[in-house]
């Protein structure tokens, strides 16, 4: 009998420990952070284009301006980082977003190559 109950608890603890009562208050639903992710890549690139001659320059510029996104987001980096991390905790969930994160460059690089490839306006 005592075997039954312990079967039953276990299982009980199992199904209560699957859901995601870990997600923080604020989370940052996912396609906010595939935006965010998108564009602190975006950030990192132009920060590494900026030919600064210190790592030191260089950070102090990718924190100016990923503090700006984030304002502009309405996010602060306790709710990033808290969000981020919960998502890391699921690796199918984490690489679902980042897929998304690649091919939300992808099509921003291609739109970039349109607009470069593209024959200009003649003036008629």
């Amino acid at each position: 009998m005592s075997l039954k109950i312990i079967k039953v608890l276990v299982l009980a603890l199992f199904f209560t420990s699957c859901g995601n009562e870990d997600a923080p208050e604020n989370l940052i639903s996912e396609e906010v952070m595939v935006d965010l992710i998108s564009q602190t890549h975006i950030l990192e690139s132009k920060v590494g284009r900026m030919n600064l001659n210190s790592y030191d320059s260089a950070h102090v510029a990718f924190q100016y301006l990923q503090k700006r996104l984030w304002e502009e987001k309405g996010v602060d980096s306790l709710q990033y980082n808290e969000s981020y991390e919960y998502y890391a905790k699921y690796p199918k969930l984490f690489t679902e977003i980042y897929q998304k994160v690649e091919d939300n460059l992808e099509a921003m690089e291609n739109e970039a190559k349109d607009i470069e490839t593209a024959e200009p306006i003649s003036k008629e």
